[in-house]
């Protein structure tokens, strides 16, 4: 697991490697993510990210004036799990 963040926000993703995507970048599937009971564990249990969180919709491309939702900078931080 990683959180991906962007100057906008942050969400928490499982990550793999694939060496055919070019150095530097990070390529994430578009989505909302979903909550959903989960009765083992007696309420919402949260799936997927919300790519949404990462972008900013006050920053409009000035050629059509839609938000940027590629090419968006971002840093890559471990998530620590604590038991």
């Amino acid at each position: 697991m990683v959180e991906v963040r962007t100057k906008t926000g942050a969400v928490k993703i499982k990550t793999m490697f694939d060496d055919t995507i070019r150095k530097g970048v990070v390529s994430m599937s578009h989505g909302w993510g979903r909550q959903i009971m989960h009765p083992e564990k007696n309420g919402m249990e949260r799936q997927g990210a919300n790519a949404n969180e990462l972008t900013n919709d006050l920053e409009l491309d000035p050629l059509v004036g839609m938000p940027t939702y590629n090419a968006i900078p971002c840093s890559i931080h471990a998530v620590v799990f604590f038991h």
